[in-house]
């Protein structure tokens, strides 16, 4: 769906809240009956000693029209000047999640609007960055944001300028997964390199370098490499003979693996 309207709020709503149960008084409100119910006036949160007013929404008769605004603005439909994509992604998060027009899981929806907008005006990357990651992390900041914005006439500089950061520490992560993938890679190219190790092989290993304490039985790297119980046997022994692994009895019945004295050192005759 590439305009934003009444629709598709719902259906981000449904998707990005889990069941969730309000208790008002003796009554009880499944999410089905609460889209589009809104907070009079204020949202309270419980502090530990006292009851702190933290944001003020807009009155319960104000927010169709605002969430017509938003859809408005969303989908271009406007003669103001140049505003870029991730500037405007931006501002549709803040906007939907001021307008607060669900009980709850508007800070979850107005989030997944800045994934759907920044994807529809063609930034594909930004469906591998883990901006709400970020964001949990930064909890404080991101409270912080709203707060300021709110508070000094609506100035929404310090939510794009808090977002742009956590945008920026996201693809900086990114940068870094992919760059130790690469290098996973290349590792396992050279590691196979000299053909003394099958490709299985060289997976068991790797997930020995990942996790240097591990025990590994036969049967969860049946479970993990989709081979019988022989097969994987073989690999194991033969491991064990390379001097990579050793055994270490679990029980009676049953014998686990685990890296073997000088792991590493062996390892490097293998690149």
């Amino acid at each position: 769906m590439n305009k934003l309207c009444f629709f598709l709020l719902l259906y981000k709503h449904v998707f990005k809240v889990e069941p969730i149960q309000h208790v008002f008084g003796q009554k009880t409100f499944c999410k089905e009956s609460i889209l589009f119910h809104i907070y009079p006036f204020f949202d309270f949160i419980n502090g530990q000693y006292s009851v702190f007013i933290v944001l003020r929404y807009p009155h319960t008769f104000s927010s169709g029209p605002l969430i017509v605004s938003l859809c408005s603005f969303a989908n271009g439909n406007s003669d103001g000047p140049f505003i870029h994509p991730i500037i405007k992604g931006i501002i549709i998060h803040f906007m939907l999640a001021y307008i607060h027009p669900f009980v709850d899981g508007n800070g979850r929806t107005a989030r997944s609007l800045i994934y759907w907008y920044l994807l529809k005006n063609g930034y594909w990357l930004t469906e591998y960055l883990s901006i709400s990651r970020v964001i949990y992390r930064s909890k404080a900041r991101y409270e912080k944001a709203f707060l300021y914005t709110e508070f000094d006439g609506l100035d929404i500089t310090y939510f794009i300028m808090y977002n742009l950061s956590a945008m920026k520490t996201a693809y900086d992560e990114l940068k870094l997964y992919l760059q130790r993938k690469i290098k996973e890679q290349q590792d396992f190219v050279a590691f196979r390199g000299n053909g003394l190790l099958t490709e299985r092989q060289a997976q068991i290993i790797r997930l020995y370098c990942d996790s240097p304490n591990a025990i590994f039985t036969a049967k969860s790297l049946i479970t993990r490499f989709s081979v019988n119980v022989k097969t994987i046997r073989c690999d194991l022994q033969q491991l064990v003979k390379q001097g990579l692994l050793c055994e270490s009895p679990i029980n009676k019945r049953m014998v686990g693996y685990v890296r073997a004295d000088g792991f590493e050192d062996k390892l490097k005759e293998f690149i």
